[in-house]
């Protein structure tokens, strides 16, 4: 049985601040073997 595993990172800069306990829409998809989708905002 294969078995495969990704990762979803969703990330806020720097400059962004937190006040609103949101983060904005851009993400990006990891996934085994080193193939990264980014995705927009």
């Amino acid at each position: 049985m294969a078995e495969y595993k990704a990762t979803i990172l969703w990330r806020r800069g720097a400059d962004e601040t937190f006040t609103d306990r949101r983060y904005s829409r851009a993400h990006q998809w990891q996934f085994d073997g080193g193939l990264s989708i980014p995705q927009g905002k």
